[in-house]
């Protein structure tokens, strides 16, 4: 029976790592070719691929694989990619962010776009783009942070449908589901085991962003990613394999996004003073993890994030331009709701997540408005489908979930101190961390930049479960349990169901527009939406400006993008 749970739980952790791995060389290939002026086709990405291949059965021989456990790792790794990149290919990015900037920064990319040698909008203008934008939202597209976009862009040049490339999402949760669920298999009941696994997976973030190119639900898969390796790494488990797991993370992690690389840095120098502290785990891992430190800078900085740190660096004098710097953009204080500019990081924290959920900006007159816990509103349900939520993001329960999970970690640690000295150690550091993230950082109270918050209950069941030795710590895990399951069908829903519907409706749209020879578009803000309808008509023009437009008449795509459409020849 031992035997059958450790060749299980190698196998999830192998096929988690392989995903990772691949995710990791088609980001790096791309950007290393970016330098000898070589930029995404779909060569990279079956180079990519076969590296994976071939380097992955190198990795797995070493492990002392069969030729059996071999086979099925690699057969599951590629229908899992498969099967994510046509699930993805036929869901669509309903959002702001991803039909203005993410889009366009992708089709660019695909068509030719070297970030590290030119600007988005040049390239746009010039004679090698097939198909020019009247806007290319440059102030982002050049100087934010490029892994999701060079990694959608590989999997667009081979299917050529913009859509498949939010592939990356739903391969990071697999991921986390898989190396979650072998690392949890074989320390708590199995079934609890697949429910964290699952919990931690699909999570109100997750569910909220996976059909998007919003880029949240990435920075936390990676940070669950990097806490499971280094609890591995720290239980002396598999130590060269998650080093390398912890590697390709990190590289990836730090060019999701800014905060990518903050919460990369400050969690591992958390995890190293820790080893450094315990002399046991300094003598076995202080060489490797100054290495991984190194190496992770070189490479996921220097060598991955030239086009975006080194150059943000020299062209504007900071590595985070353009949030940091001379001449930083404000993006935050229409962003959140008026009244947030009068309250310090705490209170915004408590009213962000103890609201009825509602996406409220500073355009909007209304206020948050606190609500007893695990109750909720009909109108709440219907803020569920925004993928960007801003008050009650992470549920219509999860305020009430956790002041429950506080109040159980603060009482399990004062006894699991006395317990397991090393155990509430390694809890401390998580919640620790977590805390000091809602300490410091300004916008913390917003779930799609905290979403590790929702590591917080996982926590508490995990205790309870420490102590289940009690009725009353069963009843308790078994509520926290339920009461998330209930937050994430809720979710499920009025989120996923719903999104699932207008996909068949702007399917249908799309249609119309497909053998139409004539078509002319003009959009101001949703540029990037432009890729989906070329996908299918190649015949399209874009009109650069409203002027080009005569005698137009309007329709409108997604509900959202408004398109100006003639269907007679333009001259």
């Amino acid at each position: 029976m031992k035997n059958n749970t450790k060749d299980i739980k190698e196998f999830l952790f192998n096929v988690g790592l392989m995903i990772i791995f691949f995710i990791f060389l088609t980001i790096f290939v791309s950007s290393t070719l970016f330098f000898v002026k070589i930029s995404i086709n779909k060569y990279t990405f079956l180079t990519s691929l076969a590296l994976t291949y071939i380097l992955s059965t190198i990795i797995l021989v070493k492990k002392k694989n069969n030729i059996k456990k071999i086979g099925l790792t690699i057969l599951t790794f590629s229908l899992i990619l498969l099967s994510t990149i046509l699930i993805s290919a036929n869901t669509y990015d309903l959002s702001w962010d991803g039909n203005s900037y993410h889009k366009a920064a992708i089709g660019e990319l695909k068509n030719g776009w070297n970030p590290l040698y030119e600007g988005i909008e040049d390239f746009n203008m010039s004679e090698d783009n097939i198909l020019k934008l009247a806007g290319t939202h440059d102030i982002w597209c050049n100087h934010y942070a490029k892994g999701q976009w060079i990694f959608a862009a590989n999997v667009y040049s081979i299917t050529n449908n913009i859509e498949s490339g939010k592939c990356i999402n739903l391969l990071a949760m697999v991921s986390v589901l898989l190396i979650s669920l072998s690392y949890f298999i074989s320390k708590i009941n199995v079934i609890l085991g697949i429910l964290i696994s699952l919990l931690l997976a699909i999570n109100p973030i997750t569910l909220m962003q996976m059909f998007t190119y919003y880029n949240d639900m990435l920075i936390y898969s990676f940070i669950i990613i990097l806490l499971i390796c280094m609890q591995n790494i720290i239980e002396n488990k598999n130590i060269k394999t998650n080093y390398l797991l912890l590697f390709f993370s990190i590289c990836i992690l730090i060019n999701i996004k800014f905060t990518g690389l903050a919460y990369a840095g400050f969690i591992m120098v958390i995890y190293y003073i820790y080893i450094i502290v315990k002399k046991q785990l300094r003598e076995k891992n202080i060489k490797f993890m100054t290495f991984l430190g190194i190496i992770s800078v070189i490479i996921g900085i220097f060598l991955i994030g030239s086009s975006t740190y080194v150059k943000n660096f020299i062209d504007h004098g900071h590595p985070l331009y353009p949030l940091f710097g001379e001449n930083k953009q404000d993006i935050m204080t229409s962003n959140q709701p008026a009244i947030f500019s009068q309250m310090n990081r705490i209170e915004k924290f408590i009213y962000a997540n103890f609201s009825k959920s509602q996406n409220l900006t500073a355009y909007q007159q209304e206020n948050p408005t606190l609500k007893i816990p695990l109750t909720y509103t009909e109108a709440e349900l219907y803020q569920l489908s925004i993928p960007d939520l801003r008050i009650g993001g992470f549920g219509v329960l999860f305020g009430g979930i956790l002041i429950i999970s506080i109040i159980v970690i603060i009482i399990g640690l004062y006894f699991l101190y006395f317990k397991n000295k090393k155990l509430f150690t390694q809890i401390g550091i998580i919640i620790g961390t977590i805390t000091l993230l809602i300490l410091i950082l300004d916008e913390s109270w917003w779930a799609r930049y905290m979403p590790q918050l929702y590591v917080v209950p996982i926590v508490a069941i995990l205790i309870l479960y420490i102590f289940k030795g009690r009725k009353i710590n069963i009843i308790m895990l078994s509520l926290i349990s339920i009461l998330l399951i209930i937050n994430t069908g809720i979710i499920i829903r009025y989120n996923t169901i719903v999104n699932i519907k207008k996909f068949n409706e702007v399917k249908t749209e799309l249609k119309t527009l497909k053998n139409d020879e004539s078509l002319l578009l003009y959009t101001t803000d949703f540029n990037g939406a432009m890729f989906n309808i070329y996908d299918i008509n190649k015949n399209i023009k874009i009109l650069l400006t409203l002027d080009d437009a005569k005698k137009e008449s309007k329709l409108y795509y997604n509900n959202m993008i408004e398109i100006i459409e003639k269907r007679n020849d333009y001259q």
